[in-house]
């Protein structure tokens, strides 16, 4: 074994090493006043997908409101997972029953049903001269239980 010849002008000195402290002399605050971090906003369209999967109304957007939140809040670091996967669910859910109804004719009876009540006959008010019946009798107690219109 031989040892490594003295360093001499034709070979570079290391540099000094910087003197060694087990800690920073102090600790910069990074987060302003606060104490604590501030939790990771929550993903606005997971919020809508979660809506739109509860009222059923437009389960298609929903579902597509859910997964793209979904995407967005495992790039962007978001919160709202939970509210995502379960609109997604719940939208898929109504477009079963969507496809459901409308394989089955329950659509058309339903609206068949909503034709038929608005046409026949029914009226909002009453035509002249016709009575109502007064809930608890007429009025300053008349024998005639209706009142004229």
């Amino acid at each position: 074994m031989s040892i490594p010849p003295a360093p001499g002008p034709h070979q570079p000195q290391e540099p000094p090493q910087a003197p060694y402290f087990p800690y920073a002399p102090y600790r910069p605050w990074t987060q302003g006043y606060r104490p604590y971090n501030r939790p990771a906003p929550v993903n606005g369209l997971a919020i809508t997908s979660l809506v739109l999967g509860v009222l059923c109304c437009l389960p298609g957007l929903g579902l597509v409101f859910g997964l793209v939140a979904l995407w967005r809040i495992r790039r962007r670091g978001e919160r709202g997972t939970g509210l995502a996967v379960a609109g997604s669910v719940l939208s898929v859910i109504g477009l079963a029953l969507w496809a459901l109804m409308l394989a089955t004719g329950g659509a058309a009876d339903f609206w068949q049903g909503v034709r038929d009540g608005a046409h026949d006959g029914a009226r909002i008010s009453p035509a002249q001269g016709e009575y109502v019946d007064a809930p608890g009798g007429a009025p300053g107690g008349e024998t005639d239980t209706g009142v004229p219109v």
